[in-house]
């Protein structure tokens, strides 16, 4: 093996067994010793039979040594991507031994709050990059990899999520197995380094990574036996082959990212910019951009429409069904247009400043929509970005009634405002519902403070207490005591589902008979969660949308097969936009001017929502276009019950 200072490399490629690096280096030739400045170790070579250049390492088991020693071979390589290959634990009952899994998505299973008689999980997932995803559908679908497999090799390659955490998992009755089953029944492998890589990653502002696992154990019991047949081996191997077939087809791909390893920081000698100045600053050089964005003709195909929201960071939770429908919807455009395929383009305001986005996304001309921003204050920082550029976007869940106000030619909403949904929770309590007293409960929330206060205003005299469900406060259980004294007909609440899962539940227990309605928020196949379908029964549940019709009960399928989940809130919305920009480009409209002009035309029912989709002057749907609904919930589903009159 030679020695020296190894060049970078196309692809790294990093495991934790030593079994599975070594899978990955009897496939290079001409391999020669790396390091990096953590003084990890790698051997670095060209693919055998092919031209990609590749550095592999392995860093040792867990999620901690993966945070811990990643970064540096972003730093020491700068790669076009990093992938993170080797052995896995089998979670569904049709992921075989030996199979190959792809992530879609990685979830943490670890983070949650540990209560005298319960655990409850707040996970933490990541996304996977989009582009990456693709190539590797290519490389499943070719089935070019298998070339490398062993003569009497079979395995399947399953694109679904994993979950990662710090603990081997060998048997189906342990309490890890239960809250697996539980809160993420759509994965179908675990392991002990994805999220640490994931969330190492997203710190450094690094994204192109992918997770490939083969099935070496069920995670039943009989880890010890399939160990000891061999197993692990085989399903390195097999995780291997498909790691470099997907590494060959990133170092030939002409349209591979450039590597996005996190530059220098700017240092002033006056130490940091505001935060107000640096927005200013960074928006000023997008409107100075934006003329030249205009002035530059598009290619025909691989236009991109982009996804604004955070993907990443805290606030990721509401955002990642929306970011999975628009996903779906250009999944589903690119297999009805194989011959022009788009793509759909990240802009992750949990790594990044919405004034960042915002300007990167002007900047680029191969930008012609925006499907979000996904929350009114980062609309607020946007939308004026955007409005010299004449980048056309739909929003598929910021409310806040005054956007429609701005004058914004390129703001578009794809849901009813908020004080539609706020006439309409009155009038349903007052007039549907003929409850003289009612209490207002918000969860702490910006969001739920500020719809829980002006539907308390237009109850007035009806109004006959106000609370929290504040988690961190030991939950609803004191509010369920004020609630029952109060003796109301009727309860409404604003805030997120868990916690008025909780509260409705409690409610219930302690005997209370009133009418619960909740917020869109409630909204969520998650209100069926934990406490069970039977606790749920009877919450009625507001929604800016329509009920579900044959189209809607499609993408329901769709989606859990794609993500192992059912939709959740926003994701039918975000699939029916981003449709309806996908449908545009696909009609001529392919810049963003032309794209503005037929948005300002369009009129028709989305594929999964059943909303209609025509707007007006100010960027909101019509009345006709933006119902507000009122479900039930039976039999863990939401049923619909009535449209109601804003």
């Amino acid at each position: 093996m030679d020695s020296g200072n190894a060049p970078g490399a196309d692809v790294v490629i990093l495991t934790a067994l030593s079994l599975e690096s070594d899978a990955v280096v009897r496939q290079l030739a001409g391999g020669r010793d790396a390091a990096d400045a953590n003084g990890t170790r790698y051997v670095v070579g060209r693919i055998r039979g092919g031209s990609t250049t590749v550095a592999v390492a392995q860093l040792g088991e867990g999620n901690l040594a993966a945070a811990a020693l990643a970064p540096a071979a972003v730093d020491r390589f700068h790669p076009r991507a990093l992938l993170f290959t080797g052995v896995a634990g089998g979670l569904a009952p049709d992921a075989d031994l030996g199979d190959v899994v792809v992530a879609t998505r990685i979830h943490a299973y670890q983070p949650g709050r540990s209560e005298s008689a319960r655990f409850r999980p707040r996970p933490m997932g990541w996304p996977v990059p989009h582009r990456l995803e693709q190539l590797a559908r290519q490389v499943a679908q070719s089935g070019e990899w298998r070339g490398r497999l062993t003569a009497d090799a079979r395995p399947r390659v399953l694109f679904k999520p994993v979950v990662s955490g710090e603990a081997v998992l060998d048997a189906t009755d342990s309490p890890l197995a239960h809250l697996l089953t539980e809160h993420y029944s759509g994965a179908v492998a675990i392991d002990m380094e994805s999220a640490g890589l994931a969330e190492a990653m997203h710190r450094i502002g690094y994204h192109d990574v992918l997770m490939v696992r083969g099935i070496s154990d069920r995670a039943g019991g009989h880890k010890r036996a399939t160990d000891a047949s061999g197993w692990q081996q085989r399903a390195a191997g097999n995780a291997t082959a498909f790691a470099l077939a997907l590494a060959e087809r990133v170092g030939a791909s002409a349209v591979a990212a450039q590597p996005t390893a996190p530059s220098a920081p700017v240092r002033l000698v006056a130490g940091r910019w505001p935060a107000g100045l640096a927005a200013v600053l960074i928006a000023s050089a997008a409107l100075l951009a934006a003329s030249a964005a205009r002035e530059q003709a598009p290619p025909a195909c691989n236009l991109k429409v982009g996804f604004f929201g955070a993907l990443t960071g805290g606030d990721a939770e509401p955002v990642t069904p929306m970011a999975d429908g628009a996903a779906l919807a250009l999944l589903d455009h690119n297999r009805e247009h194989p011959d022009c395929p788009m793509t759909l383009a990240e802009f992750d305001t949990g790594s990044e400043s919405a004034a960042e986005a915002a300007a990167r996304a002007v900047r680029d001309p191969s930008v012609v929509a925006m499907v979000g921003p996904v929350f009114g204050d980062d609309v607020e920082v946007a939308a004026p970005v955007f409005e010299p550029a004449g980048l056309p976007m739909i929003t598929p869940w910021a409310n806040r009634f005054d956007l429609g106000e701005r004058g914004w030619s390129v703001f578009h909403r794809g849901v009813a405002h908020e004080r539609r949904q706020i006439t309409a929770a009155t009038n349903y309590l007052a007039a549907d519902l003929a409850a003289d007293r009612v209490f207002v409960v918000d969860d702490g929330t910006e969001y739920g403070l500020q719809l829980a206060g002006q539907v308390a205003q237009l109850l007035g005299a009806r109004l006959s207490g106000r609370g929290r469900a504040d988690d961190e406060s030991g939950g609803p259980v004191p509010l369920t005591a004020a609630v029952t004294r109060a003796d109301v007909a009727a309860l409404f609440y604003a805030g997120a589902v868990g916690e008025g899962r909780r509260l409705y539940a409690d409610l219930r227990r302690a005997g209370w008979q009133g009418a619960f309605v909740g917020a869109d928020l409630l909204h969520d196949p998650e209100m069926f969660a934990e406490t069970g379908p039977q606790a749920a029964e009877g919450a009625i549940a507001l929604c800016t949308c329509g009920p579900p019709g044959r189209a809607a009960e499609g993408f329901g399928a769709a989606y859990r097969d794609r993500f192992g989940t059912a939709p959740g809130p926003g994701s039918d919305v975000a699939y029916d936009v981003t449709r309806v920009l996908l449908d545009g480009i696909a009609a001529g409209h392919r810049t963003r001017a032309a794209l503005s002009g037929y948005l300002d035309r369009h009129r028709g029912s989305g594929r999964a929502s059943g909303t209609v989709f025509q707007w007006q002057d100010n960027g909101e749907l019509t009345p006709s276009g933006a119902p507000v609904w009122a479900f039930v919930a039976r039999a863990g589903e939401w049923v619909p019950l009535a449209e109601l009159k804003p």
